[in-house]
């Protein structure tokens, strides 16, 4: 479901009284690139009220549930599709009957055996053959800063931390003569066996969240050394009722360009009669100064 920042008691607010709900998700979906986030800026609550889902994410994955499950915990999906049910997927979130008041809710997947998904907790019962939707969360892999549990990620405010894994891989090779990672370290042992490095999940309660500075800090592992690698499912955002005013300001003169094809606006370089030629400064429908607006929602690169 694509994102849209402005209801239509917005439109006269911001100086757009005659827009459409389509002209107000195209340009909502702009605004969405200048940012680089495509899953959009606003969350979603499930049936219990907690953050569940990015609204504006399209999903990886959509199925139908083969069979009704009840309320409870580590229930169990028996015969979902095999090419779905690989090791990778545990930790992922799925949002199940998206769109369903009372219904809708996001279930961690805590174990994968064969063909069968176990969810790690499941609020409400849902009947076979209701929607199951993966890819909803935001996910990001990091390797970590050297000896360091912190996990630094690319979307601010930081509102929910979904679930967390960690694993211990090979050391950058300024360390691999000294501390945790030393020839004769236990972690040393483990990366003998060769392969790729094994995913562990983490208790999401004992995480410490920095929501403005976007940061995550983790609890060490079995091997009570920091992990190397970190794979963190979270939500960042705001709910639709909170929308910022530069998101729905930026949105509303969108609209305003796409609206009219001749406007004279503080982008437009030259502007003939004779002709008809319009050139703009820059190929954007968004103007210095409402980039700069923006400029707190932009992902955040770390190198």
């Amino acid at each position: 479901m694509p994102s849209s920042y402005l209801a239509p008691g917005d439109y006269a607010t911001y100086g757009i009284p005659n827009a459409t709900a389509q002209q107000v998700v195209q340009a909502s979906v702009i605004v969405d690139a200048a940012i680089g986030r495509p899953e959009g800026v606003l969350w979603t609550a499930g049936s219990d009220g907690s953050p569940g889902w990015m609204t504006g994410a399209d999903p990886s994955a959509s199925v139908a549930l083969p069979g009704a499950i009840a309320a409870g915990t580590n229930v169990a999906l028996a015969n979902m599709p095999a090419w779905l049910c690989t090791q990778d997927l545990v930790g992922d979130v799925i949002v199940l009957e998206r769109g369903v008041s009372g219904k809708a809710e996001a279930c961690i997947v805590s174990a994968v055996s064969g063909t069968t998904v176990t969810l790690a907790k499941v609020v409400n019962a849902h009947a076979a053959g209701v929607t199951a939707e993966f890819g909803l969360t935001i996910t990001e892999v990091r390797v970590l800063p050297a000896r360091r549990n912190i996990v630094p990620v690319m979307r601010s405010p930081l509102v929910r931390v979904m679930s967390a894994m960690g694993r211990y891989g090979y050391p950058r090779r300024s360390e691999s003569l000294y501390g945790v990672s030393s020839d004769y370290a236990l972690i040393s042992m483990v990366q003998q066996v060769g392969g790729v490095p094994v995913w562990n999940a983490i208790d999401v309660t004992q995480c410490g969240v920095d929501a403005q500075a976007a940061q995550v800090f983790l609890p060490v592992g079995m091997m009570l050394a920091p992990w190397t690698d970190a794979k963190v499912r979270y939500l960042a955002g705001f709910p639709d009722t909170q929308i910022p005013a530069a998101v729905k300001s930026a949105t509303a003169k969108i609209v305003s360009q796409l609206q009219s094809i001749s406007e004279i606006s503080g982008n437009i370089q030259l502007y003939r009669a004779g002709d008809t030629e319009i050139r703009r400064f820059s190929d954007t429908l968004l103007d210095t100064d409402t980039k700069a607006s923006l400029d707190p929602f932009r992902i955040r690169a770390f190198i």
